[in-house]
């Protein structure tokens, strides 16, 4: 049997040091590609038990694992429809980044536009990949928040974590993107991410000893999106204005950042704003 390898994190206080992936030695994974994929998804499953023990012991915050539908006797996953939760969200929405939120274009522009979005949702990455086309680089922060499409479903945004803190984050949201608008499975997420540069043996690892961590990583935007009784992603917001995704187009979603770039406000009479619809 292969020796367990040494915990790679340090701990300082409650912030976790994680040394550059370019000073580690490479390693071979302890098994073959199938087993491997199995005991990793198998640490996210107990992970997700621990989760939903956790969760359900903090007020106001959503748990979102598979375990609830199982105990409620209800083990089909939820289809799109179902998945909805309100016909009509809030019109306003304060979302500031945060340190774990993907980000592109200028850090230091006056204009943000935020995604809601669920990495492993294939018409999700499709229409914001559309709606991001065309909109400006300067002035404009894109900040990219993790909401997901089946709400119990999150093994994708904690990858997406675990990604961010093992310093390979671009390559493994490269490839999402390459995946087109299919839908991603979690085996289909850990393949990837192994891809991505995290072998399997170190996902395995890290998900056996840091889930709670990463985990909590996603807790405020989970909170925030579920207390505003936001749709299913995507959902874009201009600064602070939730947009009628029914009716964004890259053109008119360019359109509204331009304006807000001019200085100038969406009013009643834009039909982008979910005013009074």
């Amino acid at each position: 049997m292969a020796p367990t390898p040494p915990l790679r994190t340090q701990m300082t206080g409650r912030t976790p040091v994680i040394p550059s992936r370019a000073g580690r030695a490479p390693q071979t994974s302890a098994f073959p590609l199938l087993p491997a994929v199995a005991a990793t998804l198998l640490l996210l499953g107990v992970g997700q038990v621990a989760l939903w023990w956790w969760g359900g012991r903090m007020p106001e915050i959503p748990t979102y694992t598979r375990l609830a539908a199982t105990l409620s006797g209800n083990t089909a996953e939820p289809s799109r429809a179902q998945a909805v939760r309100r016909n009509t969200p809030q019109q306003r929405l304060e979302a500031p980044p945060l340190e774990q939120n993907i980000q592109f274009g200028d850090a230091m522009g006056r204009v943000r536009v935020t995604f809601f979005t669920d990495p492993a949702c294939g018409p999700c990455r499709a229409k914001i990949d559309q709606l991001a086309a065309n909109l400006p680089v300067k002035g404009v922060r894109q900040v990219y928040k993790y909401w997901p499409y089946q709400p119990r479903q999150t093994t994708s945004g904690v990858l997406l974590e675990l990604a961010r803190r093992e310093a390979v984050l671009p390559t493994f949201w490269k490839l999402l993107q390459a995946e087109g608008d299919r839908d991603i499975s979690d085996m289909e997420m850990l393949q990837l991410l192994e891809q991505a540069g995290l072998p399997l043996s170190e996902q395995r690892t890290a998900l056996s000893q840091n889930s709670a961590e990463l985990y909590a990583a996603l807790v405020p935007d989970l909170a925030l999106a579920r207390n505003a009784e936001l749709p299913p992603p995507p959902v874009v917001v201009v600064d602070n204005q939730i947009l009628d995704i029914r009716q964004l187009t890259a053109e008119n979603l360019a359109k509204a950042v331009q304006k807000k770039l001019d200085g100038l406000q969406l009013d009643r009479d834009n039909q982008l704003w979910m005013m009074e619809q």
